[in-house]
């Protein structure tokens, strides 16, 4: 093969590559002019899509515990952990979101930050490996309306030489929905 194409090959490559890992991780801010009002968000319960229940009870407490660090770490704003919304309402997890913006609004918390999360298992033969794919979407409590959502997945937006640790993949995949929630609220 001639250097001059070699040299010409390898960069497409990466392009490509670079390009097909970053394309399901996005995010979108619908109000920007509502971010600067929002001090206090209140956690709503992780939704977990259905799988294996204890590996799911493990990352739900992972989960809410990054969040809350990766979003009060980097921005002056304040997390209300998902317990004390439940505490508030005395029932279990599966209401309506707009049932949990409506508590929300009754403790003064500004907006609610619902989370989506689920493993995503690769199709290694002979490898028990273990991605995650995270949605969060901010509502504001006042108005109900969606102010930002985003969205990450570390099958397209990290790489693992090993199959990574549940915990690895958790707080993976929080950073990345995180960072745009906490780049647009620092604007």
């Amino acid at each position: 093969m001639p250097s001059a194409f070699r040299s010409c090959l390898i960069p497409l490559i990466f392009l490509i590559l670079g390009n097909a890992c970053s394309s399901s991780n996005v995010s979108r801010v619908h109000k920007p002019e509502t971010l600067s009002s929002i001090k206090r968000i209140g956690l709503a319960p992780i939704a977990l899509s259905d799988g294996d229940l204890q590996r799911y009870n493990q990352a739900e407490r992972l989960v809410t515990l990054a969040l809350i660090r990766s979003i009060e770490g980097h921005t002056s704003l304040k997390v209300e952990d998902p317990d004390s919304l439940l505490r508030f309402l005395s029932v279990k997890r599966g209401l309506p979101d707009n049932a949990i913006v409506a508590v929300a609004q009754k403790l003064n918390v500004d907006a609610v930050l619902f989370c989506d999360f689920q493993f995503i298992e690769d199709e290694v033969p002979g490898m028990d490996w273990t991605n995650a794919s995270i949605a969060l979407r901010l509502v504001e409590t006042q108005s109900n309306h969606l102010v930002m959502e985003s969205r990450y997945n570390t099958l397209r937006g990290n790489s693992y030489l090993e199959a990574p640790k549940i915990q690895q993949v958790v707080v993976d995949a929080v950073k990345g929905a995180v960072q745009p929630v906490v780049l647009a609220v620092r604007q």
